[in-house]
């Protein structure tokens, strides 16, 4: 049971990060038809794609949110596991911990790399508007549920950035659409 936790955890991060490749790749007037045609995930996947910085706030704050806990559940788990098994090699406790601790790290990456980011890219490139369409009711739903704290990151952001010398500043300082 504890392992399927964290595997969840990084489908999780997938699952987002296929969403947002999939909306920025899509192309609008494969989408506008499929709109036209009745299809109404089509029409939300435009919606998402003209205010880009709302789909990518949502993305990123749940990303970022299932790598941490996966990250802290993967530590809590394994790493008491892996130092117990260094110490029967021998090795003292600092050591073995420190060990431990790279070992986790670096497998929970690997994996999270391969099945949260790598995969689900492409697969979100391969079938860029019907991977959209299919996830385009959970990211609605996810939009509406993180709407609060990405406004409050959002605005920091764009607080943030008002002290750094950026070159052709518009007064909106945040992707509002993808391009076509």
């Amino acid at each position: 049971m504890e392992i399927w936790i964290l595997v969840f955890l990084i489908l999780g991060c997938g699952l987002l990060a296929m969403a947002e490749m999939a909306i920025g790749a899509s192309r609008n007037t494969h989408l506008a038809i499929r709109a036209e045609q009745g299809k109404a995930a089509a029409a939300v996947v435009i919606g998402f794609r003209q205010n880009a910085s709302r789909l990518l706030g949502t993305t990123q704050l749940g990303i970022t949110a299932l790598a941490m806990l996966s990250g802290v559940y993967g530590e809590a788990l394994w790493v008491p596991r892996v130092e117990a098994w260094l110490l029967g090699f021998g090795l003292t406790a600092g050591p073995a911990y420190a060990l431990a601790l790279a070992l986790v790290v670096i497998v929970i990456t690997f994996f999270s790399l391969v099945f949260g980011e790598v995969i689900p890219k492409r697969l979100a490139l391969a079938h860029p508007e019907a991977v959209a369409e299919a996830l385009s009711g959970l990211i609605a739903f996810l939009i509406r549920l993180t709407r609060p704290l990405v406004s409050v990151v959002s605005k920091t952001a764009d607080w943030l950035l008002q002290f750094f010398p950026l070159k052709g500043r518009r007064k909106r300082r945040r992707p509002t659409r993808f391009a076509s």
